[in-house]
């Protein structure tokens, strides 16, 4: 009966450990620079949705009084709404 030998890919055992090193570091440093209560959006509408809901959360409303949006006759929306 033959003897099966395995075959090692040492590439791909350094390319796995490295995959693994570089997300472990890049975890632990974006969670050791952000301070408590850290929210980062990374879209506009993704910013406005969290603005929006929070303010309904609140205070039961969904709009915001913008004094700017009067010199422009009520045309300033996100863009997402």
């Amino acid at each position: 009966m033959p003897k099966f030998k395995k075959k090692v890919d040492y590439y791909f055992l350094a390319v796995l450990v490295l995959a693994i090193f570089f997300f472990l570091a890049s975890s632990y440093y974006n969670f050791t620079v952000q301070s408590d209560n850290f929210v980062k959006w990374l879209s506009p509408d993704e910013t406005a949705n969290y603005v929006f809901s929070k303010l309904y959360g609140q205070t039961g409303q969904m709009s915001i009084f913008e004094k700017y949006n009067l010199s422009f006759f009520d045309i300033l929306h996100p863009r997402s709404f």
